[in-house]
Parts: structure tokens; C-alpha cells; sequence
């Protein structure tokens, strides 16, 4: 944030481009709604935003969180309250450090955001406690945003995908990537795929036919919440065998 105080960062997600200049584009102004950048502390800012028609709420801008948004306690009580309890469900989400995490997520209503609503969305209960509540780069990339720091503002284009539900995983898998290696780190119990006999630990060698390896770890994630009923084909090594299982996608959420 030192260097980019001074600058304006505009990107597009679902295009992978972005661009760091001095100002926002005439044109990018005419056609963007505007969302004030709330300052959080020298190196962090954030957004206002209602949620199911909660007000108050700031959620600091973490382009670290692959998520639409996870919130802290206090928030999340605040946003759900006793009405959707029922709709919680517990996951494992990953921190940078590979550690898994047992979490709680659940789908929310609506979500206003600078003059645009956005619904469907999925927010996750954040797990370290003392940290805020924040907004990630799922709903970031359902727009055109451009981040003018100098100015505090935020200008915010919406993409075609603006109106559908966001999706969660079907299929109760958790993979990881490292050094070109899929691998199962943990299965939810009692989904289709631990039904199908995918355990923790097995290394998925073929997607659907094809390498593993050709596809990015976020390719298999879309793939894996990309229909209800899509049967999906693995191939995984576990204890120096080869096993080919399939499983259809179930929504979880």
C-alpha cells in the first residue's frame, strides 16, 4: 500500500488483467457505480455494505479471502440472526499456511452494495476471532473494479455473471496443489464422494479423461460445482495403486 496510495488499480478478474495508473478512465466513471473506501488502519481499507438488510457493516477489502465475503462473529450473528440458524453448514477452508480449517458458511440473501444488490452469495464465519470482517475477490471478480486509493473511491462495473447464485462445491472434496500434485486433503463425510471411496491422501491423477496437470486447481474447483447431477470421473493414486471412481454432484448449500 505504500506504493499503490499514490495510484489507481483497476482490474478484470474473469479476463486475468489488470492495470496500476495514476487515475480512473473518463469512461470507466460514466458507466461504474461508486462505492466510498472506508480507511481501516495505514495499510487496510473497506466497503459499507448491507446485508441482508443489516446495515453497518464494514468489510475490510482482502484480495487473500478466494471468498465473496467471510464475516466476523459479531457480523455474522448480526446478518443471519435466529431465522436462518437451520441453513448453517460446517466445512474446511484452507489457510495460506495449508493448515485445514473447520468452518462455518451459509448462503445470504441479499447483499447492497453501492447502489447495486447482489444475491445469493455465500459468506463464511470468520475463524481467527480477533480479525474483521472482509470481502473477497468471488464477488470482486462478478464486476469491472477499479481501486482509486488517492481518492478513496471505488468504481465497480457489473459482469454479466452479477445475477446468478453463487455456487459452492458439490462434490465434498477439499484439494490442494503442490509442485503439480492434486491431492485430497480432506472429504466431507457422508458426500458423494466419500460415498464413491475417495479418501484424504489420495492423489488425483485424471480429471474427466484428462491430466490432472492441464487443468489449473481452480479449473477443477468450477468443474466441481458446475451442475447439480454432472457425474464426474477420477482417477487417483493411493498406496502405489490406481483407481478410477466416479460420483455425481449433490448440492450441499
Amino acid at each position: 500500500m505504500d506504493f499503490l496510495r499514490d495510484h489507481t488499480v483497476s482490474f478484470d478478474l474473469q479476463k486475468g488483467l489488470l492495470w496500476i495508473e495514476h487515475r480512473v478512465k473518463d469512461e470507466v466513471k460514466k458507466q461504474a457505480s461508486v462505492v466510498p473506501l472506508v480507511p481501516i488502519s495505514k495499510n487496510c481499507v473497506g466497503v459499507a455494505a448491507k446485508l441482508n438488510l443489516a446495515a453497518g457493516i464494514i468489510l475490510k477489502v482482502d484480495t487473500g479471502d478466494n471468498g465473496s465475503f467471510t464475516l466476523s462473529q459479531k457480523d455474522w450473528s448480526q446478518v443471519l440472526g435466529k431465522n436462518q440458524q437451520n441453513e448453517i453448514q460446517s466445512t474446511l477452508m484452507v489457510a495460506i499456511t495449508g493448515v485445514p480449517t473447520r468452518i462455518s458458511r451459509a448462503r445470504i440473501g441479499t447483499m447492497d452494495l453501492g447502489g447495486t444488490t447482489y444475491h445469493g452469495l455465500i459468506g463464511y464465519l470468520q475463524a481467527n476471532t480477533t480479525s474483521p470482517s472482509c470481502i473477497g475477490l468471488e464477488l470482486l471478480r462478478r464486476n469491472f473494479a477499479a481501486f482509486d486509493f488517492p481518492n478513496r473511491l471505488l468504481y465497480l462495473i457489473p459482469s454479466a455473471s452479477l445475477a446468478a447464485d453463487e455456487q459452492a462445491d458439490m462434490s465434498g472434496l477439499h484439494l490442494l496443489r503442490r509442485d503439480d500434485t492434486t491431492f485430497v486433503y480432506a472429504v466431507d463425510e457422508g458426500s458423494t464422494s466419500a460415498l464413491a471411496g475417495i479418501q484424504s491422501g489420495d492423489v488425483v491423477s485424471v480429471v474427466d479423461g484428462r491430466d490432472s496437470r492441464k487443468f489449473t486447481i481452480r479449473e477443477i474447483r468450477d468443474l466441481l460445482k458446475e451442475k447439480e447431477g454432472n457425474s464426474i470421473s477420477f482417477e487417483i493414486e493411493r498406496q502405489k495403486a490406481t483407481h478410477r471412481i466416479n460420483f455425481v454432484l449433490k448440492k450441499a448449500l
